[in-house]
This record gives C-alpha cells, sequence and structure tokens, in this order.
C-alpha cells in the first residue's frame, strides 16, 4: 500500500515537477519585473507621502490640506510615549531591571519623535530591504553599503 502510494507520488512528481518549477519561476519574475517593482515602489510612496506631499520635510508631515493640528500631533507623541513608558519596562523590566527599561522607553520615544532620527531609521530599513531583495555582487556588498 505504501508502496503504491509513493508510486503516485513520484509519477506525479514526473509529470508536474517541470510544470510547478516553471510556474514557480514566472511568478518570481513576474513578482519582481520592473513594472511590479516601479509599482511597489509607487505604494510605498504613496503610504509616506500620501497626495505626493514630502515638501521640504524629510517624512513629508508639514504642510498640505488636511492634515493633523499641532494639538493633535502633540497628544497623539504624549500617548505614545505614556504607552511606551507602561508597555517596554513591563516586556524588558524582569531582563534588564525596571529602572533601565523604563529609561529605554523614554530614549525610544525620543527617538520615534525625532523627525529626522525617524526619516534616518525608515530609509536605512528601506535600503536594507532593496539590498536583501536586489542583491549586487551575488549577495555580497562591499564596504558595508550597497
Amino acid at each position: 500500500n505504501w508502496l503504491r502510494g509513493r508510486a503516485v507520488v513520484v509519477v506525479l512528481h514526473q509529470l508536474l515537477g517541470g510544470t510547478v518549477e516553471r510556474r514557480t519561476r514566472d511568478l518570481f519574475a513576474s513578482v519582481v519585473a520592473e513594472d511590479r517593482v516601479l509599482e511597489y515602489l509607487n505604494r510605498v510612496k504613496e503610504v509616506l507621502w500620501p497626495g505626493g506631499g514630502g515638501s521640504g520635510n524629510a517624512m513629508g508631515r508639514e504642510g498640505g490640506s488636511g492634515g493633523r493640528s499641532e494639538k493633535e500631533k502633540a497628544k497623539s507623541r504624549q500617548e505614545a510615549s505614556v504607552l511606551l513608558g507602561l508597555l517596554v519596562p513591563d516586556a524588558a523590566g524582569n531582563v534588564v531591571g525596571r529602572g533601565n527599561a523604563q529609561s529605554a522607553a523614554r530614549r525610544i520615544a525620543a527617538v520615534v519623535n525625532n523627525r529626522r532620527l525617524m526619516a534616518h531609521l525608515v530609509f536605512t530599513v528601506l535600503d536594507e530591504v532593496v539590498a536583501v531583495l536586489f542583491p549586487v555582487d551575488g549577495g555580497r556588498r562591499k564596504g558595508g553599503k550597497g
């Protein structure tokens, strides 16, 4: 019984193996095609800068209509800081100590609320994603930069 099941698997692999592999290659080729990559980048750009913003500001938050007021932004920043102050000590308090975790939460809140640092972080992560998806020199990057 097992031998018959194995024989069926071998026959199916022989008949469909090339088709599955070909289909996988075709699918991957269509995902990384130039026009698709351009579409992905345009989507990322639209998420980062809705409506084609980005006038002078690294994160594209100033200017433009329909944005949040400074009061709303300050309230959101304060709420995020409070949440970080509560969550980080709970998550890491036992590992690094409660005082160190609270200090880390304050530092994280300061980094996240600094537009220049946050823009740098976003672009650094984006650079790394692009470097992983589209390696240069067979996956090795020289000098630490792509």
